[in-house]
């Protein structure tokens, strides 16, 4: 009676997480959060094609993008190097930043939440009715990469 191969073949998933190329609100010090029209500017197209040229080798299962503009276009050059598709999932977008949405970085830094943000991300909730915290975004992403394992 054989009980199977002692050494069973495991399959291990490597997920690629990568940031969209700047824009030109973080060349501005700004949160852009979900503000609509936020593109790549020169710099994030030169990184958006070196992503693309430096995992063109790569054998990949699949492109996901958040659904906002500037990963999406981060994303579709790797989609051409690939030939795959860009999947969108809107539990991939950025955070809801709630009143934080377009204000200056520098005087974010000043406020108090900016300190829990930094030091315990998972106890800080963004101001406003919008605002979201920071372990809801954690666990909509994570339950996005789980399924597109």
């Amino acid at each position: 009676m054989s009980l199977g191969d002692p050494y069973p073949q495991v399959v291990v998933t490597t997920v690629l997480l990568v940031r969209h190329g700047r824009t030109t609100a973080n060349a501005d010090g700004v949160l852009a959060g979900h503000t609509p029209g936020v593109r790549l500017d020169e710099t994030g197209v030169a990184q958006a094609a070196a992503l693309a040229e430096r995992f063109a080798g790569l054998r990949l299962a699949r492109v996901v993008s958040s659904p906002l503009e500037r990963c999406r276009q981060t994303a579709e050059p790797l989609g051409q190097v690939t030939g795959l598709p860009v999947l969108t999932d809107d539990r991939l977008a950025e955070a809801h930043y709630g009143d934080w949405t377009g204000r200056s970085l520098r005087d974010l830094a000043r406020t108090s939440l900016w300190r829990t943000v930094q030091d315990h991300p998972s106890r800080a909730v963004f101001p406003g009715p919008d605002g979201e915290s920071m372990a809801g975004v954690a666990a909509r992403a994570v339950a996005a990469v789980r399924e597109h394992d």
